[in-house]
């Protein structure tokens, strides 16, 4: 009698019983309500150390100039709706004229407000991001929320993802995702390139610049989710190897 080792027997010869679902499976997510332990960092190099030792803080003089959680005490622009948790907030960050050198602001187009992530990501793929913003329709080509990524680990974050800005007293708009409004929206499963750096992290950025005492360009920040889905694992492949192995084994019979 002739024994065939059909796919099925191989696999339980190997010990090989279970395959992945496919499921997508969340693999970060930040929504700001504990910033005692978030899942962020301070970018590595902070081009202005001396006016951004922290990541976070509002102007007490004037609390109406922030960059931080939503709940740390300053003034929130009432334009910005539909959150009913805490979110980061931004509003009026550059340096006051009045006294430059001693406000906590100092965020400028080419040193703005950064929250840096790190995700690992080995062994997965099809890598999605939902996120959910608003934006007074006021902002001016200086001012922007911007994602951006480091596909390759290098450090330099040279990959725009998002780039929702300004025209001159517009809607921050990004060209693939259209408008905000100052009513929270969420921007649910946008696709992200698979990094290619070498320990498998996927690295981004948000960058956040808004100027004018006018108050016109608040923005808030919330719902940072990335998804990813497993990629298939060696017994997915293995199952096709044997699945030759078992045909070609049925037709010699």
């Amino acid at each position: 009698m002739k024994l065939r080792l059909t796919p099925y027997r191989l696999l339980a010869l190997a010990g090989v019983f279970t395959l992945p679902s496919g499921r997508a499976a969340i693999v970060l997510s930040e929504d700001f309500e504990n910033p005692n332990a978030p899942t962020f960092t301070l970018p590595a190099t902070d081009p202005n150390p001396a006016a951004q030792s922290a990541p976070f803080r509002f102007d007490p003089d004037d609390p109406t100039r922030y960059f931080g959680p939503s709940d740390m005490g300053q003034t929130l622009n009432a334009g910005i709706s539909g959150n009913a948790g805490t979110y980061l907030s931004a509003q009026n960050m550059d340096a006051d004229a009045a006294a430059p050198s001693t406000k906590p602001l100092q965020f400028s187009p080419t040193s703005p407000g950064q929250l840096d992530f790190a995700v690992n990501l080995q062994g997965n793929d099809v890598i999605t991001l939902s996120i959910a913003l608003a934006g007074l329709p006021g902002a001016e080509p200086e001012n922007f929320i911007r994602l951006v990524l480091d596909q390759d680990g290098d450090g330099s974050y040279e990959t725009l993802a998002l780039n929702f800005a300004g025209t001159g007293n517009s809607a921050y708009t990004d060209p693939t995702y259209g408008p905000l409004s100052g009513v929270f929206t969420t921007f649910a499963n946008l696709p992200l390139r698979t990094p290619t750096a070498p320990d498998g992290f996927l690295r981004f950025r948000i960058e956040v610049y808004n100027d004018t005492n006018g108050l016109g360009e608040a923005v808030g920040i919330d719902s940072i989710v990335i998804n990813a889905i497993p990629e298939p694992s060696s017994a997915v492949l293995a199952l096709g190897a044997f699945g030759l192995l078992g045909s070609a084994g049925r037709r010699r019979g």
